[in-house]
């Protein structure tokens, strides 16, 4: 966005490139908003305070009996309906100051200026100072600048300039603010907000997108260095010996696969150890009950005779 550039006598001197992303761009009101609201809560100081019917002098008796006098009941003279008595839900000290996010106060600024802008009181002048910190001197520019100048007005300075904040100090209405310490409600509230040249610069540079003070460059990243891979001795080591002991034909071989006929004739003989093993235990069994069948009778038999 192209703009002119005015001497402290007012008149044009050349033109000047500032940024669209700062003094271009589309205003957001719920930012300003929020931004302005937040300044204003952080001013209050919040010493207000009230005593309540707990902390207000007086005596714990009740003022006349409850029945018969023909007045309205009362319990005591600290009651909020009283005069002298407590304030029922009255202030306390209290911390009013909140944060906003950086984002939503940088959009606001950005939002301001653009405003500015395109209602036509922004004003992009020379750097100047006021070397005497004489507040007539400060006063003589600003009319050279502004004939027509409303209650209050904005400078954007570039840098700290105690003599230009010490001349303007006791002009009323007027905030001089630097280029990365803004305040959203003296710009939006300003009826003509002057700029320093060296500060549009650095109002672009700042709020443009990157980091604050300097240009939006994207940072270079160097890639990491893979660290090397440590050879396994013990893994390596264990192959390389089993294959040193096989003759060179069979070293890297693989196993031939089983024939169908090697695989019948294991099945045949696994049967038949299997048929063999059982026909043992069925004789082994049958002997040891002839046995004791036989060792039994003839004990019977005895008895017998005997009886």
């Amino acid at each position: 966005m192209v703009v002119k550039v005015y001497g402290i006598d007012g008149s044009k001197q050349r033109d000047i490139d500032l940024a669209d992303e700062v003094f271009n761009r589309s205003v957001s009101t719920g930012s300003i908003y929020h931004a302005i609201r937040n300044e204003l809560a952080n001013l209050r100081v919040g010493t207000a305070s009230t005593k309540t019917r707990s902390e207000v002098r007086g005596s714990g008796a009740k003022p006349w009996r409850q029945k018969g006098t023909g007045r309205a009941r009362a319990g005591t003279r600290q009651s909020p309906l009283w005069v002298g008595g407590g304030v029922a839900f009255g202030p306390k000290p209290r911390d009013y100051s909140y944060k906003v996010p950086k984002k939503l106060k940088r959009l606001a600024y950005k939002s301001i200026l653009s405003q500015k802008i395109q209602e036509d009181r922004l004003m992009v002048v020379e750097d100047f100072t006021v070397e005497s910190g004489k507040t007539r001197e400060l006063v003589k520019i600003l009319k050279g600048l502004m004939p027509e100048n409303g209650n209050r007005t904005a400078i954007v300075i570039s840098g700290e300039d105690s003599m230009l904040k010490r001349a303007g100090r006791n002009v009323p209405g007027l905030s001089i603010l630097s280029y990365n310490r803004l305040r959203a409600h003296d710009l939006f509230y300003a009826s003509t907000v002057i700029v320093f040249e060296k500060a549009a610069e650095e109002l672009g540079r700042f709020y443009g997108g990157g980091k604050p003070g300097r240009a939006a460059v994207k940072p270079t990243v160097k890639p990491k260095a893979k660290p090397a891979a440590k050879p396994t001795a013990k893994a390596s080591s264990k192959p390389a010996a089993k294959a040193a002991g096989r003759p060179p034909a069979e070293r890297g071989a693989k196993p031939a696969a089983k024939t169908p006929a090697k695989t019948a004739a294991k099945a045949t003989a696994k049967k038949s150890g299997t048929a063999s093993s059982k026909a043992k235990s069925s004789k082994s069994s049958g002997t040891g009950t002839s046995a004791t069948r036989t060792s039994a009778t003839p004990t019977v038999g005895k008895n017998k005779e005997g009886a």
